[in-house]
């Protein structure tokens, strides 16, 4: 049976502005600082788009992971933070029940690399995006 992946995108997505304060860090991993946001705005749609255009390269890190464990399955629940440029700046799992770090990171890897549009407004977007995953 092939795995399958679901996608569903919380309708609890934070952001519709903002940039990080200058005193925040930038870099992409850690936990995700999402205290006193600029937000700016960005459609559901847009987010997952972009997130379904993807999919190839998350259903890769399940498929490693199955490899391993073929009864691996759960959910992964990823947190990131979408800067003014369409960068993703920061990211984390932000809850699991997939017991498997390797997918998690992985996953995580893949959302953090990827290119959105420029949020409406500047700012930032901050998306909490879940994946169900099951073989």
């Amino acid at each position: 049976m092939k795995p399958t992946l679901s996608v569903l995108l919380l309708s609890s997505m934070l952001g519709c502005a903002g940039t990080t304060a200058p005193d925040q860090d930038d870099s992409i991993g850690g936990a995700v600082d999402d205290t006193n946001p600029i937000l700016g705005a960005l459609s559901s749609s847009d987010i997952s788009d972009v997130v379904r255009e993807n999919t190839s390269s998350i259903k890769a890190c399940y498929e490693a992971g199955l490899a391993i464990d073929p009864e691996l399955s759960g959910r992964v629940e990823i947190k990131i933070v979408i800067g003014s440029t369409g960068a993703v700046t920061q990211g984390e799992v932000n809850e699991s029940t997939l017991d498997s770090l390797d997918v998690e990171d992985c996953i995580l890897d893949v959302m953090t690399s990827l290119e959105f549009p420029e949020p409406e407004g500047g700012g930032i977007v901050i998306v909490t995006y879940p994946f169900v995953l099951a073989s």
